[in-house]
């Protein structure tokens, strides 16, 4: 039997609780099977629940403080910070895959950022995958893969004039999805393939001659704008 100086929480404390520790660590990512399986655990605690209140009141103030500095940033702060979020990465020794913001993004295999906020995300010597469209790519978008082994791919839905700077992303997938897309390949080096799919015409420009164009089943009127292809071969 537990000592009388110890006060145990009433089913509605330990509920309240539990639902704080839930919240904070859904905020922080977890899983709910990981979250599931704290709640049980803690839901398991016998004898004395000076370290169950302790936890909880951590939990209750983790939550505060994050809202308080939520509120402060101001709403202009707090979407560049869930822009940055959309950088994800799964281990530097697996594929990482990201979505370009409409502020500068930077990346590297050693450092990147979005605007002044730095993310998570770095290129591996794995197959990595960059998704942009035009209206979050710009020509001082700058992405550096150390590695030429790879087969890095950017995704780039375009519906008008499309810039970026790129090393050693290897194959790029244009979908002219509206508008009049043009992709200015003239910062992008290393790139080995562009695949052209879509449902409107568009025009690929000063893309490297040593690499191959393919027509990923697409049927619109694609133009080369630019003389280093000639001699090229446009597979369809």
């Amino acid at each position: 039997m537990p000592s009388a100086r110890h006060t145990f929480p009433s089913i509605a404390q330990r509920n309240l609780g539990l639902a704080w520790v839930e919240m904070v660590q859904k905020r922080r990512g977890a899983s709910a099977a990981a979250t599931a399986q704290n709640v049980n655990k803690n839901k398991r605690l016998t004898g004395p629940h000076d370290q169950y209140n302790t936890a909880i009141l951590r939990a209750k103030k983790q939550h505060e403080t994050h809202t308080k500095f939520r509120s402060s940033l101001g709403p202009a702060k707090m979407q560049k910070i869930t822009l940055a979020k959309s950088f994800k990465t799964k281990g530097l020794s697996k594929v990482v895959v990201c979505s370009l913001t409409p502020l500068v993004d930077i990346a590297s295999g050693t450092m990147a950022a979005t605007g002044a906020l730095t993310s998570t995300f770095r290129f591996t010597t794995a197959d990595d995958t960059v998704n942009g469209m035009t209206a979050t790519m710009a020509a001082t978008d700058t992405l550096i893969d150390g590695s030429t082994t790879d087969n890095d791919v950017l995704n780039i839905t375009a519906t008008g004039a499309t810039a970026i700077t790129t090393v050693n992303i290897e194959t790029v997938n244009l979908v002219a999805t509206s508008g009049t897309p043009n992709l200015d390949a003239s910062a992008m080096s290393g790139v080995k393939t562009v695949n052209v799919s879509g449902t409107v015409a568009s025009t690929v420009d000063n893309v490297s001659s040593a690499a191959t164009i393919n027509l990923a089943g697409y049927t619109r009127v694609l133009t080369i704008a630019d003389t280093n292809y000639d001699g090229t071969t446009a597979n369809g």
